[in-house]
């Protein structure tokens, strides 16, 4: 998200504030989403700035169709669905509305529904949380890309608040681990539901936390406090008991 291009997100907003690329209709596949807003002059010169841009994605899913010459959700199906066994992973169609997600927002309002579809290779991908839990494992264990990769992957810059490659990739330290614990993090709002997909690594464990308001405050893991650093630690250091830990009750059969 550093390439300077236009961003849909700047296209005039209805009286919902919605900006009016997601309110148009459009297919999933980015060759056709893409052009052409992500077109439009850039907005700076590329490499020292980040911005979360969906035009970034749709231009990767753009290219990716070109070069496989197949369409985005071919390539979801081909690549990582079945060879993993996702069986709820899937594209959203054209015209596909988000009114079925109960969002809110930081006033408590309904947040507006909005053509999903249009999200494309940035956000229109959609399953379950245990297929979620999968692909996290799939990651950990260089079943989707190799390990040089994922090391590439996970390359967070300081300059830039520890953007890696499509995540945030920082040390942290936790309150009950012995020592800091390098993290992947993955957040984002689509519809006002946010989800946090964190990965750790070296611990070969994942934390999923979804909310469906705005109003739901996950704060920053580094910083040693918040929601967010408390499930990680609870996750990641707290000791789980075992049954030999626990004492039969009096007069308990064995």
């Amino acid at each position: 998200h550093t390439a300077g291009l236009a961003n849909p997100d700047d296209t005039p907003a209805d009286n919902k504030g919605m900006p009016a690329f997601y309110r148009s209709e459009g297919e999933a596949a980015p060759a056709k989403s893409a052009p052409r807003v992500c077109a439009e002059a850039p907005k700076r010169a590329p490499g020292d700035h980040y911005e979360n841009n969906v035009c970034d994605d749709l231009v990767l899913g753009a290219i990716l169709e070109r070069v496989d010459d197949a369409s985005y959700a071919q390539l979801v199906a081909r690549r990582v669905a079945k060879p993993l066994g996702l069986h709820s992973l899937g594209v959203l169609r054209a015209g596909a509305s988000s009114s079925g997600i109960v969002g809110y927002t930081a006033e408590g309002a309904h947040e507006p529904a909005f053509n999903a579809a249009r999200l494309g290779a940035a956000g229109a991908l959609y399953g379950s949380i245990d297929d979620l839990l999968r692909f996290d494992r799939a990651l950990i264990d260089d079943k989707l890309v190799s390990a040089a990769t994922a090391a590439t992957m996970r390359q967070g810059d300081p300059k830039l608040g520890y953007i890696a490659l499509g995540a945030l990739a920082y040390t942290a330290k936790l309150r009950h681990c012995d020592a800091p614990i390098a993290l992947v993090e993955r957040d984002g709002e689509i519809g006002g539901v946010r989800a946090v997909n964190v990965i750790a690594p070296a611990q070969r464990a994942s934390v999923i936390a979804f909310s469906n308001t705005a109003r739901t405050e996950w704060g920053l893991a580094w910083q040693g406090s918040g929601l967010l650093h408390d499930l990680l630690d609870a996750a990641l250091c707290t000791p789980m008991p075992t049954p030999a830990a626990v004492a039969p009750r009096k007069g308990a059969k064995h």
